[in-house]
């Protein structure tokens, strides 16, 4: 069904034009520091610093040139990968 079967249709001037699609709204990055990313995932700022060096955990961006910035989004997205299926799980 098309959308404007939908939604009324507007008048501009005596003339009838269909309804405009709305934009969807952008949703704001949460960035979080290093402590403050080290505190959501339970560990300590030197391990999530020493993962850093090795390589390994969660994406981060580096503003700056210096300081170190984790995005909510990616953070969550490493704790989902993290996700061991037990024998349970298993279908």
């Amino acid at each position: 069904m098309a959308l404007s079967a939908i939604l009324p249709a507007k008048k501009k001037h005596g003339k009838t034009h269909p309804p405009q699609p709305q934009q969807p709204t952008a949703v704001p990055i949460q960035l979080l520091d290093a402590h403050a990313a080290a505190e959501f995932l339970g560990l300590t700022p030197t391990t999530l610093g020493r993962w850093r060096m090795e390589k390994i955990g969660p994406n981060y961006l580096k503003m700056g040139g210096t300081r170190v910035r984790y995005r909510m989004d990616q953070l969550l997205d490493f704790v989902q990968a993290q996700a061991v299926s037990t024998s349970s799980d298993v279908a």
